[in-house]
């Protein structure tokens, strides 16, 4: 069925289509927005999404049972329409290493609430899954039988309602002492990773943002760096992480360093990304104005022990790659910087994410204990006097 409403002044097409499995069970399914997640606009468009659920309904229909591994690949093959590779296999690797065996055969809508949390916090653990495992489990579990109850596959999500509280992942920052030490060091020993270190403190861009930056995304006229695409060793040249490109303040300190790069000519490298939006073929691009020096170690996702161990070598926190960009945002704030500028910079969706690191670095509460009031006491000849 296609009905329309009105929003905003303007008219939108609703689809919804509803039918019964051979056990009684309902299946039905509403639409508003299409595969893009905008809002439906004409009729056409309403009648083609109509066309596709009826056709979903009529596969569900003639198989009623779905077990655990059916629906599993089911799911996985949708989401490699929508989502990154990586996250696709997230999804994969992760539930087919942890979910019982017994599972695989079991009809969904037979798996319980007990079963899953026995999952969580009796099988895992016991094969050696730490805190942060068992919570990721349970987020793609939840997900799992989220889509199977949106399908009307099961009644109700037996995931829902178990909660498993996760220590905070250990997130290093570097003083702005110790990045000084760490730009001089690296500078006079001419360390092949300095530009990259130095370009993350600096602009606080992501490791496949910085991989994928080109001589064109500079412009020193208006002092920005355009930030617009990515580059992953799995899901090749895309999008930034949040989808919306942003740009980057280039500051006085940091444009002699910059035009020196430029001033060097372009990396050439060949770079790959989908063909399509099946993500089973790869087209391959060749460009010659990269920024940034091709780094074998680079290269192959291991950015993070060079660092690692040249912070160890000349004497301050041994932090990984990614903390660089933790480094640049917690010294932004600590400058007094709003957090909605440096949300906007560094490419942060929502505000709470950037204000963890203001929690990490206790930024929010320097010096509020100076308004106690009231002082150490201190012994003088046998008797308490006020300091």
């Amino acid at each position: 069925m296609i009905s329309t409403y009105i929003k905003d002044n303007r008219k939108y097409y609703e689809v919804y289509v509803c039918g019964r499995y051979s056990n009684g069970r309902k299946f039905q399914k509403r639409k508003r927005l299409d595969e893009n997640r905008q809002k439906i606009v004409s009729r056409k468009k309403a009648v083609q999404i109509e066309q596709a659920l009826i056709f979903e309904m009529g596969l569900a229909t003639k198989n009623d049972v779905w077990a655990f591994s059916k629906w599993h690949e089911e799911c996985l093959r949708k989401m490699r329409l929508q989502y990154k590779v990586s996250t696709v296999e997230n999804y994969g690797k992760t539930l087919k290493q942890w979910i019982p065996e017994e599972w695989n055969t079991k009809d969904l809508a037979e798996i319980s609430k007990d079963e899953v949390h026995n999952l969580i916090f009796e099988i895992l653990p016991s094969k050696g899954a730490s805190v942060a495992m068992q919570k990721s489990t349970l987020r793609r579990l939840k997900r799992i039988f989220e889509l199977a109850a949106e399908e009307g596959l099961i009644s109700k999500n037996p995931a829902r309602g178990i909660k498993l509280k996760a220590p905070a992942p250990k997130q290093l920052v570097l003083s702005q002492e110790e990045v000084n030490k760490l730009l001089l060091e690296g500078k006079t020993c001419n360390h092949a990773f300095y530009p990259l270190w130095t370009f993350a403190l600096f602009t606080g861009m992501r490791s496949g943002e910085m991989y994928a930056l080109r001589i064109s995304d500079i412009d020193f006229e208006s002092g920005i760096i355009h930030v617009n695409k990515q580059h992953t060793s799995r899901d090749g040249l895309h999008s930034t992480k949040n989808n919306k490109n942003r740009v980057v303040p280039i500051s006085d300190s940091f444009k002699p360093f910059l035009k020196n790069l430029v001033s060097k000519g372009g990396f050439k490298e060949k770079l790959w990304q989908w063909a399509d939006s099946s993500k089973t073929r790869k087209e391959y691009l060749v460009f010659d104005d990269l920024l940034l020096p091709r780094l074998r170690d680079w290269r192959h996702g291991e950015q993070a022990k060079p660092l690692r161990y040249f912070c160890e070598l000349i004497g301050i926190t041994p932090i990984k790659f990614h903390d660089l960009r933790a480094t640049f945002i917690t010294n932004m704030l600590s400058q007094g910087v709003a957090i909605t500028a440096v949300m906007a910079i560094v490419g942060h969706s929502k505000m709470s994410t950037t204000d963890e690191y203001n929690r990490r670095a206790g930024l929010n509460i320097k010096g509020m204990t100076n308004s106690l009031g009231y002082k150490i006491a201190r012994a003088r000849d046998n008797v308490f006097q006020i300091a």
